[in-house]
C-alpha cells in the first residue's frame, strides 16, 4: 500500500470515528421525532410543568391537552430535549379555539422555540422566538422574540399573518432548515398553509438560544382553548450512521 493510500485510509477512519462518537454521545437527550395526539400517557419526549403547589398545569382529555383551571397565569408544555437550535426540524401544532373570550389571560396562545420558562411580563415566554396568538374579536398572529426573562415586551419579528374567526381550529408550523426558520399558519385546518414567513440568519439574530435552552413549547393561560396534536420531525441519526459506514467501506476498498 502506498503512503498516500495509508494517509487517506487514516483520514477516513478518523472521520468515521468522529461521526460515530458524535452520534453515541449526543443521542441521549438530543432532539428526536415524535407525535403526541394526547390520548393515553404523555409522550416521554414532552414534559408538563407543575404549579407552585406541585400539581400538573395541563391535563389530557379525549384527545386534547389543556390548562388545568383558570388561575390567571401561563405555563408551557415543552420538549425534554433542549438543543433544537442545533438541528433541522419541522414542528406542527394543532389548536382549537372557542367563541368565549374569557379574560385577558385566556386570549393568548404561544408556540415557539426557547427556554419554555415564564418571563416577568405577564408570564409570557422568556428567552424565546414564538408565535404570539391574540384571541380577541378574531384570531390574529405575529411572531415575537424575547431575549431574556425581563419585563420588556417581546420584540416583534414577523407580522401580516392575517386573521381567522374565533371558534375555529388551525395548525401552526415552525420549520428550521440550516440557519433559516420559517413560521407557517393554516388558518382553518384544511391541510394548506395560508401564509409562511422566513427569518434568515437564525443563529446570528437570536444568540441567546443555545443547546441548553432551545426547547419546543406551547401553552396558554386558561383551559377554554385546547391543543389536539403536536408533531415533531428531525433528521434521523441513521443518516449520519450511513455516512460513517460509507467511510468504513471506502477504507476497506482501498486496503484490498
Amino acid at each position: 500500500m502506498s503512503n498516500a493510500s495509508m494517509w487517506t485510509g487514516r483520514v477516513c477512519l478518523a472521520w468515521t470515528a468522529a461521526v460515530l462518537f458524535s452520534i453515541s454521545t449526543s443521542s441521549a437527550m438530543a432532539a428526536v421525532s415524535f407525535t403526541d395526539n394526547f390520548t393515553g400517557s404523555l409522550n416521554p419526549a414532552l414534559q408538563i410543568p407543575n404549579d407552585p403547589s406541585g400539581h400538573p398545569t395541563y391535563v389530557m382529555d379525549n384527545g386534547t391537552i389543556h390548562r388545568v383551571g383558570n388561575n390567571d397565569t401561563r405555563y408551557y408544555v415543552s420538549t425534554v430535549a433542549s438543543d433544537f437550535n442545533d438541528c433541522d426540524f419541522v414542528a406542527t401544532l394543532t389548536y382549537n379555539t372557542t367563541t368565549s373570550l374569557g379574560n385577558d389571560w385566556s386570549r393568548f396562545l404561544f408556540f415557539g422555540i426557547g427556554s419554555a420558562e415564564r418571563a416577568t411580563y405577564y408570564t409570557e415566554p422568556a428567552t424565546s422566538l414564538y408565535f404570539y396568538v391574540n384571541l380577541s374579536s378574531s384570531i390574529s398572529v405575529n411572531v415575537d422574540y424575547r431575549a431574556g426573562a425581563g419585563s420588556t415586551v417581546g420584540a416583534r419579528q414577523l407580522t401580516g399573518f392575517g386573521t381567522a374567526p374565533l371558534g375555529t381550529s388551525g395548525v401552526f408550523q415552525i420549520e428550521k432548515s440550516g440557519d433559516d426558520i420559517t413560521f407557517s399558519w393554516d388558518r382553518d385546518g384544511d391541510g394548506t398553509f395560508d401564509v409562511s414567513q422566513t427569518i434568515t440568519d437564525f443563529s446570528t439574530k437570536f444568540p441567546q438560544l443555545d443547546d441548553t435552552n432551545s426547547r419546543l413549547f406551547f401553552g396558554t393561560g386558561w383551559s377554554i382553548n385546547t391543543f389536539s396534536s403536536f408533531d415533531v420531525r428531525v433528521p434521523e441519526p441513521a443518516t449520519m450512521s450511513l455516512l460513517a459506514l460509507s467511510g468504513l467501506a471506502l477504507v476497506h476498498r482501498r486496503r484490498r
